[in-house]
Parts: C-alpha cells; structure tokens; sequence
C-alpha cells in the first residue's frame, strides 16, 4: 500500500484524478436486491438462497401493490417495486429444491398485446447486472418462451432478454431459466421498467412470464487495484 504522502503527490500532480477516484466511488453505491415476483400467500426463498446471480440475502415480495424494498441486508431503502397488468400467479414445480422451487413457482404472465410491466424504482446510480428469471413448467400450455424488455428511463437505454423453456425442471440454465443484462443507471431516483413482450395476437399465441429478478451491483476496482491503474499514468504526468 502506498503511503499516504505518496498518493497526495499523485493527486497534486494529477488533479484529474479525483473525478476517477470519485466516480469509482458513486459505481460502489449501487444497491443489491432479490425480488421474487410472488402473490401475498406465497413462500419467499430464505435468505440462505443466492439464486443463478450468487446472491444470497433478504428476498423481497413484488406483488400488485407498491411496496419499498430492503436490501440483500435487510436494509430499509427509498427503492420502491410494482406491477401493472398481468396475471400474478403460482404453479407447481416437482423436482427442483426448496430456493428454487420457492422463487420459480410464482409466476407473473404477461398478456397478448405486452402491457404487463414489472418497475423498479428510486434505484442508486452506477452499473448493474441484472438476472431475469423467466420459466415455466412444460405442462403449462400459455408459455413456451419469454422476452422481456429491461428500459433505463433516464438514459432511455433498452434491452431485451429471452428465454425458451419446454422441459422439466433441471437447474438453473442461462437462456432457459433466466438471463442476464448489464446496464447502467444514470440518475438518484433510477427507474427500471421490466416489460413482458407480446409474443402473438392470435388465440393460441403464447404469453411471456416474470418469476423473479436479481439486480446486483458490478463492483467498482479496489482500491489496491485503483493505484495499480493510476500510478504509471502519474509517472507519465512527472516526466
């Protein structure tokens, strides 16, 4: 570790510095949360429980109602979560453990013409990979895959993720259970809106379903790692 004279000198002589440090600062003050899309009778997954993300902690009930969120901790926060539209349901999965049987077999169906939304609101700023588990058991004849859409509205930035599901229950499987997106909130009050896309208008047309989301911080460089970076740009600025 570098002692403390010699980072000030850093500083000094690279001012710039100081925004880099400071915006690696706000990234590690992105918040952690297990949602389990759930109805009010269901059993939420125990905190032992860390999901495909490898998250384990405090899992949150989103339902129809508003309600604010705790973290993995079990920290009270000012992040609230909702739906709109839907169907919020459960079903019935043999074969899987208790975590994922608890967090799977709830399920949120979406409709024919996509108008169902999962939100997240009043989010901290900084980088977040977030875990979409979408999946159904194969005797569940209104879902066959899912596409849902993950938007930032602040920066307006879009993504969409899908699964295609058809067997038994058999673990976790990225692009059959769940799947993963990276994206970045801008701003304080950050609000992620999570949309069930129509997959068909006809009759016979599949519907996208929503189980449950993981949003976990991309952690920001330690700060060993953060001096390893600057210090040749420092000794690039001395000479």
């Amino acid at each position: 570790m570098l002692p403390k004279r010699t980072l000030g000198f850093m500083v000094l002589q690279n001012p710039w510095l100081l925004v880099v440090a400071g915006g690696i600062c706000r990234i590690a003050t992105a918040q952690p949360f297990n949602l389990d899309i759930a109805p009010s009778d269901a059993i939420l997954p125990g905190v032992e429980y860390a999901g495909a993300a490898n998250q384990a902690g405090l899992w949150n009930r989103v339902d129809g109602s508003s309600g604010v969120l705790r973290d993995v901790n079990g920290n009270l926060t000012s992040s609230q979560s909702g739906l709109l539209g839907g169907l919020l349901t459960t079903t019935s999965i043999t074969g899987a453990d208790p975590g994922d049987k608890e967090l799977m077999e709830s399920v949120f169906f979406g409709d024919r013409i996509g108008s169902a939304q999962a939100g997240v609101s009043n989010l901290a700023p900084g980088p977040y990979r977030i875990y979409v588990y979408a999946w159904q058991p194969p005797d569940s004849p209104l879902a066959t895959q899912s596409r849902i859409a993950i938007n930032e509205t602040t920066s307006g930035t879009s993504l969409v993720v899908e699964t295609v599901f058809g067997g038994g229950w058999s673990g976790h499987s990225p692009g059959m259970t769940y799947a993963t997106a990276d994206i970045n909130v801008v701003a304080s009050s950050g609000l992620l809106l999570f949309g069930l896309l129509s997959l068909g208008n006809g009759e016979d047309s599949p519907v996208s379903v929503l189980n449950g989301i993981q949003i976990v911080p991309i952690p920001a460089p330690t700060t060993a790692v953060m001096v390893l970076v600057l210090l040749p740009l420092a000794s690039c600025r001395r000479r």
